[in-house]
């Protein structure tokens, strides 16, 4: 229960804003209470749950006070009797882009199912919780951790088989694909792949006119070409300040 114990406290009143902002959680029922005998129990559930899917939820990253958070959830699997894995869903409570549940049995380098009580200590498993624990790190940043994307990006990487279709959709930060964003169209901030560019903008929460994530759009433009001479006419978007309360204009266009 630690895991949404974690979640809880994001929906405290004396919370810190921004003060927690990776989750990862170890055979912990998000989903359902693993006995749903008590009453109070469930409303907590309800209560937690419902303002996490509120949250993502919002439109805009300044009304989201979970913007930044990513949570990953590991299941042991079958082997686990003490809380059945279909609990520790999260796929009805964070997006793709903030989180995903995975099963230890499709874990690179581990490949083994776990009980509740190996899933702490299991040697293989735990040499890939610290290492994407290390590579999260970044003490030039205020909040000691790389920016969001760039962690999904680590959790993905270390976590995922790379046949899921959240994989599919990313771009890796390695890729020859670069992108010239300008700030009120005018002044000029260099190339940057997007790797880059989503470290630069800080946030990474830039949207386009039709308010669909800048990301997005660069992930669902056409990428097959490995030439990065092709031009793309460009795209306007709205950057938002790290704290969300600022926002202002630019332009991006494939180089």
């Amino acid at each position: 229960m630690g895991g949404v114990v974690a979640r809880a406290m994001l929906t405290m009143p004396n919370y810190l804003p921004n003060s927690i902002n990776t989750i990862i959680t170890m055979a912990a029922p998000h989903a359902l209470p693993p006995a749903p005998f008590d009453w109070e129990m469930q409303r907590i559930y309800n209560n937690v749950n419902g303002y996490w899917r509120k949250a993502y939820a919002a439109k805009w990253a300044n009304n989201n006070p979970l913007w930044h958070v990513t949570l990953i959830s590991i299941a042991g699997g079958g082997l686990d009797n003490t809380v059945a894995s279909d609990y520790t869903a999260t796929s009805s409570i964070v997006p793709m882009t903030n989180g995903f549940t995975v099963y230890t049995s499709t874990v690179p380098g581990v490949w083994t199912g776990m009980d509740h009580q190996a899933i702490l200590w299991c040697d293989q498993f735990r040499k890939v919780v610290a290492k994407s624990l290390l590579e999260v790190v970044d003490v030039r940043r205020p909040a000691q951790t790389k920016s969001r994307a760039e962690r999904m990006q680590v959790f993905q990487k270390l976590y995922l088989s790379g046949l899921e279709n959240i994989n599919q959709k990313t771009l890796p930060y390695g890729c020859n694909l670069s992108w010239r964003y300008f700030a009120d169209n005018s002044t000029g901030y260099g190339t940057y792949c997007w790797g880059c560019l989503a470290s630069k903008l800080e946030t990474g929460r830039a949207f386009t006119d039709s308010n669909t994530w800048l990301r997005d759009y660069f992930e669902t433009s056409d990428t097959s070409s490995s030439s990065t001479s092709r031009e793309i006419s460009p795209v306007a978007f709205l950057v938002l300040s790290p704290d969300g309360s600022k926002s202002h204009k630019c332009f991006a266009t494939r180089c």
